[in-house]
């Protein structure tokens, strides 16, 4: 089925256009009211000018990180957004040590 017409049949109660920081966070508020927001882009993923971007030269498919370097948060419910995915960050990153523990050694014997 075509994306579109599958957003015409979606029942929201409103859209958000933009899937960078401020639409997500709009998108996640409205959620907790409630209400069911409907978030789209024009992009291939979420995160608008912090997100992943993919390029391909001759014989090398590249990803990179672009836009803002961190964020600082001056007040208390961006500080607690912040904390709840530092709880995820946390999380991901023990797995990824998990991971690479589990990871047989690439190193070649001498």
């Amino acid at each position: 089925m075509n994306l579109a017409r599958e957003w015409l049949n979606m029942e929201t109660d409103i859209l958000i256009l933009g899937a960078g920081m401020a639409g997500l966070s709009c998108a996640r508020h409205l959620s907790a009211a409630g209400l069911s927001p409907l978030v789209i882009d024009k992009g291939r993923g979420v995160g608008g000018r912090m997100a992943t971007r993919r390029i391909s030269i001759p014989g090398h498919n590249l990803s990179f990180d672009h836009g803002a370097q961190y964020v600082t948060a001056r007040g208390a419910e961006l500080s607690a957004v912040f904390a709840s995915l530092d709880r995820i960050a946390r999380a991901w990153q023990r797995e990824d040590e998990r991971l690479a523990k589990a990871k047989p050694s690439r190193k070649k014997a001498a």
